[in-house]
């Protein structure tokens, strides 16, 4: 394996066997995937799209059917626990903790399970509980944490183990604003200290500002990885809206062709329309305005539209849906 890449994915396939009433099922067909050390990777997509087999078999919770897991130099396959001492794990929900420990005995109880060094965790603990603003709650049982402290606990947990690569599953699910903010803020730091992260969130916000780099999975298959301001880009140029007024003329009655072009009303003046233009032709927005100038059209505004990674994400799930009809 390459140095340098924190968790890497090889021709990844997962088939769960026909059952009683249930054919066979491609969970993940042939999935290539890396990150590298000091990202972090946004594995997206809809629901049954493949992320939690792949979750679970990075955590070598289930035996992919074919392909190769390697975590850091290590193959899960051939080099199981050396590859599984370089990962921590924070999956959604509460279930990272024991609840009727204290948040020092949570940590100590889960950094010892990692094998960590006792005396090391014990001497950084006070300074990482500040530093995730837990240190109030050092002697607290857990189960009188909110759910944004049990998250962020989790993930201070997965920090002192100092796994080379951290996997969170849904980190900011159900959290409040304040908190969701706090922990997008931990998640890029680890990322700057040399950590590799592989993070899976239906939240696009989230996904848009702490991910390097995205990779969409549908029905198995991994449909794009970009970086995510390149993915932003390739989107960029192709929604237009262009508020204008027409002349005498009828409104709406030119023809503008290819269907790309939405006329709206806009405005109390009844000759005052909007028009929203989605293509894959970067010379079509020059076409629409030498159109309207013909037709001595008033252009009072052109707009090209900042997508984000949620409306990025619905284009790319929607159109691998069409063409997989």
């Amino acid at each position: 394996m390459t140095d340098g890449l924190g968790l890497k994915l090889v021709g990844l396939k997962k088939t769960y066997p026909k059952a009683f009433r249930r054919p066979a099922v491609e969970a993940i067909k042939n999935l290539d995937l890396d990150v590298r050390d000091g990202e972090v990777v946004g594995l997206l997509g809809p629901n049954g799209a493949g992320k939690t087999t792949a979750i679970k078999a990075i955590c070598g919770l289930l035996n992919p059917t074919a392909g190769e897991i390697f975590i850091g130099p290590y193959s899960l396959a051939r080099e199981r626990r050396r590859a599984l001492a370089r990962m921590a794990v924070v999956l959604e929900g509460d279930r990272n903790l024991r609840f009727r420990l204290t948040v020092k005995e949570n940590v100590t109880f889960f950094t010892t399970i990692a094998g960590c060094d006792r005396r090391r965790v014990k001497e950084e603990t006070p300074a990482a509980l500040e530093r995730f603003h837990l240190a109030g709650k050092a002697d607290e049982q857990v189960r009188n944490l909110s759910k944004g402290q049990k998250q962020i606990l989790s993930v201070a947990i997965a920090f002192l183990t100092r796994a080379e690569l951290v996997l969170l599953d849904e980190p900011t699910l159900g959290l409040d604003v304040q908190t969701s903010q706090e922990l997008q803020t931990i998640i890029r730091e680890m990322a700057r200290e040399g950590r590799a992260v592989l993070l899976t969130t239906h939240e696009m916000a989230v996904a848009q500002k702490v991910a390097d780099r995205v990779a969409i999975v549908t029905e198995g298959r991994l449909v794009t990885f970009k970086p995510t301001e390149e993915l932003l880009e390739l989107f960029r140029y192709h929604q237009y809206t262009i508020h204008l007024r027409w002349p005498e003329t009828a409104p709406g009655t030119v023809d503008f062709g290819d269907g790309d072009v939405e006329i709206i009303p806009a405005g109390d003046h009844k000759r005052d329309l909007t028009l929203r233009l989605h293509t894959d032709k970067k010379d079509r927005l020059y076409e629409i305005l030498a159109k309207l100038r013909s037709e001595e059209c008033d252009i009072l505004e052109v707009a090209r539209h900042q997508p984000d990674l949620e409306r990025v994400f619905l284009s790319i799930v929607e159109g691998e849906g069409k063409q997989s009809r």
